[in-house]
């Protein structure tokens, strides 16, 4: 029997997928006077999760909206870069000698960034080991929520290395302990599974959960609830720097 792949993100399947867009969203959207892609996502306001099968249809919309208007996507978003900086995420391997094979491997191939993968024993002394080897690289971790609050020594040795950032470190829709975590240490939190839409962001932003948002489109449920998550962050970056 063919093994079916879990999704990490959340509790959707092609199969729910394919069921909330044939029989909810598709039959909501069709015959609508739509003028705007922000319009869609306030139409499915009532359903609750099923964030990536709203974003199907959602981003669907947004890339119909920048052909009618002969625009390259990120200008209708509003963005201004043409190009950005490769980065590279790299998983747990069995030696330092495979990871830093590897990482040379993605620096070569032109990765300006590297993020690491690391969990309970496999996380102070292997960055401590890439750092000698990769002294200014810019580097981060993703921990996939594999720690608690009881392993905060850990984060805390962590901070030597000069690390971009710690991505979930704890549990994948906690708010409040990741606050605590931040508060001990220097360096910044990434929230990645905790932000599952506008409203998680902002109560992450007020509770000083994270200093750094991943915003991944189909966890939130499509591109303007990306675009208004980062633009609260963006808001709270600037408070920051004014500071």
């Amino acid at each position: 029997m063919e093994q079916k792949k879990i999704n990490p993100f959340n509790e959707e399947t092609t199969i729910t997928n394919q069921h909330m867009l044939e029989d909810v969203i598709i039959p909501k959207i069709l015959g609508q006077d739509i003028s705007h892609p922000d319009e869609v996502g306030e139409m499915f306001r009532f359903i609750r999760r099923n964030a990536m099968a709203i974003a199907t249809m959602e981003t669907a919309i947004w890339d119909l909206f920048a052909k009618v208007n002969q625009e390259p996507l990120y200008k209708v978003l509003g963005g201004k870069k043409r190009a950005i900086e490769v980065g590279a995420s790299i998983g747990i391997h069995r030696s330092a000698a495979e990871l830093l094979s590897k990482i040379e491997e993605k620096v070569q191939a032109g990765a300006k960034k590297i993020k690491l993968k690391i969990r309970p024993g496999q996380d102070v002394h292997v960055i401590k080991e890439v750092r000698k080897a990769y002294p200014d690289i810019a580097l981060m971790v993703d921990a996939n929520a594999a720690y608690t609050l009881k392993d905060i020594e850990v984060f805390k040795r962590l901070d030597e290395y000069g690390l971009m950032m710690i991505e979930q470190p704890l549990e994948y829709d906690d708010l409040v302990d990741h606050s605590r975590l931040q508060k001990e240490i220097c360096t910044p939190i990434c929230l990645d599974e905790s932000i599952v839409n506008y409203s998680s962001a902002r109560k992450a932003i007020e509770l000083g959960s994270c200093k750094v948002i991943n915003i991944k489109i189909g966890r939130v449920g499509g591109l303007s609830e990306a675009k208004r998550i980062h633009d609260i962050a963006a808001g709270k970056a600037r408070h920051w720097l004014r500071d």
